[in-house]
């Protein structure tokens, strides 16, 4: 038998104490049943609330699903869930090579939530450039260097998060950050100062896009919340 290995993530911060708990079996229903009625019998699944892989089994090309049932999928935990809901599909994977694709799954839907795309299905080719940049290897441990110089700078953050997703669109990126174009200019200028690559230069764009990426993937959360706390204390 062959499987596609899906994985869930809803984006979220963490919850913690009773009412999270309730929450928590709740979303584990409600997905269960999801999946069960998708497939059309029962999917092995493991979901803490928050991330999970589930198994779907086929030994035929008819088993196999269509694309756009896992998209269908993700828009609807997202309204029962209310948090986006980033899924990841690796199919044909042989028994053996499960663990390895639920792995793979799984950064997949993290590499979406940190690029900032919306909440839906992804698929390897997707995400084909960021996926590989980050394999580990001393090139990766250099990209996360890139961005060091802007750990100290929130809003100088925020500006490259917004050029990322609207490009030359800087009416629009300044509007998303409530800033004055000109001011958002600034910023990107900076950006390239500090960093030594320019945001408006489509590949150092693509370098930084990277180093962001992958500098998220490294760091634990309690260190990315520590730099941002040091950069308001020193205003």
């Amino acid at each position: 038998d062959q499987y596609t290995v899906l994985a869930v993530h809803l984006s979220e911060p963490p919850r913690v104490g009773t009412a999270a708990n309730l929450v928590t079996r709740r979303r584990i229903r409600v997905l269960q049943r999801a999946l069960d009625e998708l497939t059309g019998t029962t999917t092995p699944a493991t979901f803490d609330g928050t991330h999970g892989i589930a198994l779907l089994s086929h030994s035929s090309e008819t088993d196999i699903l269509d694309a756009a049932k896992f998209d269908e999928l993700a828009d609807r935990l997202r309204a029962q869930f209310g948090v986006p809901v980033y899924l990841a599909e690796f199919s044909d994977i042989s028994r053996d090579a499960i663990p390895a694709a639920a792995k793979d799954a799984t950064e997949l839907t993290e590499l979406a939530r940190l690029r900032g795309r919306p909440g839906g299905c992804y698929r390897l080719d997707d995400l084909l450039l960021e996926y590989q940049l980050t394999r580990p290897g001393p090139a990766r441990e250099r990209l996360a260097q890139r961005v060091i110089p802007l750990l100290s700078s929130p809003h100088l953050i925020d500006a490259l998060e917004a050029h990322l997703v609207h490009g030359t669109d800087r009416k629009t990126a300044s509007r998303l950050i409530h800033v004055h174009p000109n001011t958002f200019t600034y910023r990107l200028r900076r950006i390239a100062e500090l960093t030594g690559l320019d945001p408006a230069d489509p590949t150092d764009s693509r370098m930084l896009a990277a180093s962001l990426t992958v500098y998220r993937l490294d760091t634990p959360e309690n260190e990315k919340t520590r730099y941002s706390t040091c950069a308001s204390n020193s205003g």
